[in-house]
C-alpha cells in the first residue's frame, strides 16, 4: 500500500520507481542472500552477522507470534486483535500436537499390529530352517540365515523398547497443559523417538522376505501399474 501510494504521486513513474527499489533494497538489503541458504555458513551469517532469526519448526515460530510489535502491526492495520492473535496462535499449535498425536499412535498401533508380528515370523522361519539343516547336516554353513535371524531378534527388541517408550511419551506430552509446551515436547520428545523407531523398522524391512513384509514397499508404491 504504502509503494502504490507512493508511485502514485510520482510525476516520473520510472524514475520513482527505480528509486523506491534502490531505498528498499538498501533498507532491508540484511535479509537478501544469494549463496546456498541451505548450507550453515548462511545460517551462521544470517544469525550471528544479520541478526535474524534461526526458527526452524512450529513451537519456534508460533510464540512469535504473540511478539508485542507483531501484535501491534495486526491491530494497527486492523487485521487482527491481540485476543484474536493469541487464539490463532493457540489455534495452530493445537493442531500441530494433534497431528503429531495422531501420527505417533498411528506408528505405536502398525509397530504392535503389523511390523512386529511379521518381524518375529519371519525371524522364526529362520530358526526353523536353521535348525533343519544343522539338523540334517551339522557341517553346514548357514551363515546368511545366523546372521539375519540374529539382528531380527535384536531389531525385535529395539523396536518393542522404542514402541513403548513412544507410547510413554505420547501419554506425558497429552497431559501438558500449557500448549506451548506441549508443542515443545511433541518437537523433542515424540519427533525425535518416531524419527528413532521409523529407522529401526526400515532396517527391518531390508532383511524380511518381500512377501512376508506387511505393507507395500516404496518399489510397490512407485512402480504399481493400479
Amino acid at each position: 500500500m504504502a509503494f502504490n501510494a507512493e508511485l502514485e504521486k510520482a510525476a516520473d513513474l520510472n524514475a520513482a520507481l527505480q528509486s523506491l527499489i534502490r531505498r528498499t533494497y538498501r533498507e532491508h538489503k540484511r535479509v537478501v542472500f544469494n549463496g546456498n541458504g541451505y548450507g550453515e555458513e548462511w545460517l551462521n551469517e544470517a544469525v550471528k552477522e544479520r541478526g535474524l532469526y534461526d526458527l526452524r519448526t512450529v513451537p519456534d515460530c508460533l510464540p512469535r507470534y504473540l511478539d508485542q510489535k507483531n501484535i501491534d502491526l495486526f491491530a494497527r492495520h486492523k487485521v487482527f486483535t491481540s485476543a484474536e492473535v493469541a487464539s490463532r496462535c493457540e489455534i495452530i499449535l493445537e493442531n500441530y500436537c494433534k497431528h503429531i498425536n495422531i501420527e505417533a499412535r498411528t506408528a505405536i498401533g502398525m509397530v504392535m499390529r503389523d511390523f512386529l508380528p511379521a518381524i518375529s515370523r519371519f525371524a522364526s522361519e529362520l530358526g526353523g530352517a536353521i535348525n533343519t539343516r544343522r539338523a540334517a547336516d551339522p557341517t553346514l554353513a548357514n551363515g546368511y540365515e545366523d546372521a539375519v535371524y540374529r539382528r531380527l531378534n535384536e531389531l525385535c527388541t529395539d523396536i518393542y523398547a522404542h514402541n513403548e517408550a513412544l507410547r510413554t511419551a505420547v501419554r506425558r506430552t497429552r497431559s501438558v497443559e500449557d500448549i506451548t509446551e506441549r508443542a515443545i515436547s511433541c518437537r523433542d520428545t515424540v519427533l525425535p523417538l518416531m524419527d528413532r523407531l521409523r529407522a529401526l523398522v526400515d532396517e527391518a524391512e531390508t532383511h524380511v522376505a518381500k512377501d512376508r513384509w506387511p505393507v507395500p514397499t516404496y518399489s510397490d508404491l512407485l512402480f504399481s501399474k493400479i
